[in-house]
């Protein structure tokens, strides 16, 4: 829960960031990376709703805790800053942060095992000990090419349905959700596994 102390509110964020940059390390350190693109994002305690962003240009393992970009609902800065942010990414990522409570972190991601997935009719299969995590809590979201239309985060909240805590972005990638950076890292690491198996 959020508290008014101010100490310790920026206490929080600061350990929320050192959290999300390490979490950008690991998926540099894994090659699951689309160089500057793609983001891991998490919302920063307290009732604004604001999150943090990687800077947009950078590669995953030039983020740090001190760069990345707190932004809000819009897509803007709400500190200064001499970096820009990625729209697309405030769009995928905003739809979930605003809606879904268990949404504090984010991830979504290109790796050549995923958008290898994204591209089959019938996607993921659950036939293995790995893919029982996500039966029953696996959504798909039809690609509707770069995603700048702020009325996508509707479709992808629809299809995301109250269950979901994963999604196949069809010919497109990957995305999950955490209640911390860690749980949403844990379900990135075993979605990315899941396709591995079935290639």
């Amino acid at each position: 829960s959020f508290k008014t102390d101010r100490g310790t509110a920026a206490a929080e964020e600061q350990t929320l960031r050192v959290e999300l940059a390490a979490a950008y390390r690991v998926f540099a350190d894994f090659g699951w990376t689309e160089t500057i693109f793609n983001h891991i994002t998490a919302r920063v305690p307290g009732p604004e709703h604001h999150f943090l962003i990687n800077p947009f240009g950078l590669l995953y393992d030039q983020v740090t805790a001190s760069n990345l970009v707190k932004i809000d609902l819009q897509g803007r800065p709400v500190a200064p800053t001499e970096h820009k942010v990625n729209p697309a990414g405030f769009i995928i990522h905003s739809a979930f942060h605003m809606a879904r409570a268990d949404a504090q972190c984010v991830i979504h991601w290109h790796s050549p095992a995923g958008m290898a997935i994204a591209q089959l009719a019938d996607g993921l299969e659950f036939n293995h000990f790995v893919a029982c995590q996500f039966y029953g809590r696996l959504a798909y979201h039809d690609f509707e090419g770069l995603t700048l239309d702020p009325d996508e985060r509707s479709r992808l909240l629809a299809h995301f349905g109250p269950d979901a805590v994963a999604m196949i972005l069809r010919n497109h990638g990957m995305l999950v959700i955490g209640r911390t950076v860690g749980e949403a890292v844990w379900r990135a690491f075993n979605l990315e596994r899941m396709c591995d198996v079935q290639l």
